[in-house]
């Protein structure tokens, strides 16, 4: 019980989430596009896995003390099982996401924040269904202490969440730091993105970050774990938490490539019935992961 709370704790405060929670809410520098790709360099005795999403950030609307910042996205998982049974039924899961986060300025170092995510996750083997559909939102107050005439900055947002992670959607509290030292440090702990971030010069820089790919996507088609059908797969949920570095270089104006290692310290998926009950545990092992990507940043 012990070691499963400290593995949660490691969710909540050491993670940048992909799936099920979108967008760039929490973060020094927006990306207004990135394009990334995880390949499977390790795999378990049951699959391989690969990953790569995709995300367009529109530019601000500004109204007054209103500000919206919008953001599609899609994420595709690709699972290749030694076991033939689960290919071509759960190979494959894809999640179209939007997030619109409204920003209300109470005044220079105050605002109020409200952030919708919904997506639509699932196998795509059969029409989609109302399961298919998750809204989530976090909602939360930002302070900004900021010295006048100064780009450093030091910012405190508390909130609440209406959150997914690993196949339950419940309410969390949502807390969250970020800051910029001076021109080189800056860091971010919290929900969704924790990290520190050391630009080295205009073309280099260095991220120690976590890392969390989580998704659950409801089984759309007829699917069994024996012949005789007897307990019908109803929900695949994956949860994968890590740790590691990114380097990003910046290659013409705020166009960049990033590399990504990260060591899995918790990696876990499984099959659930219509109860959400276990019926499958595929075991997975901590292993290393790599991703490489191409971004374009919102000009500062």
């Amino acid at each position: 019980m012990i070691k499963k709370s400290l593995i949660w704790v490691s969710i909540l405060f050491l993670s940048k989430m992909y799936c099920q929670v979108n967008g760039e809410v929490f973060a020094i520098n927006r990306n207004m596009f990135y394009l990334n790709y995880t390949p499977s360099i390790t795999e378990d005795d049951t699959y391989k896995y690969q990953f790569s999403n995709i995300r367009l950030g529109l530019p601000p609307v500004k109204a007054h003390k209103v500000t919206f910042y919008t953001t599609v996205g899609a994420d595709y998982h690709h699972f290749n099982y030694d076991n033939p049974q689960f290919n071509d039924t759960i190979d494959e899961f894809y999640n179209l996401n939007l997030s619109v986060l409204i920003r209300y300025r109470l005044s220079e170092k105050w605002s109020i924040n409200a952030l919708a995510m919904p997506h639509i996750i699932s196998n795509l083997k059969n029409n989609l269904k109302a399961d298919d559909l998750h809204i989530n939102g976090i909602l939360f107050m930002e302070k900004m202490f900021k010295k006048e005439q100064s780009s450093n900055f030091f910012s405190v947002s508390l909130g609440v969440g209406y959150l997914t992670l690993a196949g339950k959607t419940t309410v969390n509290p949502v807390v969250n730091v970020m800051a910029k030292i001076n021109d080189k440090l800056s860091f971010v702990a919290g929900i969704p993105n924790t990290y520190i971030q050391y630009d080295i010069n205009s073309k280099h820089s260095l991220k120690v970050l976590g890392d969390l790919n989580d998704f659950s996507a409801t089984i759309n088609t007829p699917f069994y774990t024996t012949d005789n059908k007897t307990t019908q797969i109803k929900t695949a949920v994956s949860t994968k938490v890590s740790a590691g570095i990114e380097y990003n270089y910046w290659f013409y104006k705020n166009w960049g490539i990033l590399a990504r290692g990260v060591y899995s310290v918790y990696d876990e998926y499984k099959l659930w019935d219509n109860d959400d009950n276990t019926i499958y545990d595929f075991d997975s092992n901590s292993k290393p992961y790599i991703t490489f990507g191409i971004r374009h940043r919102l000009k500062k």
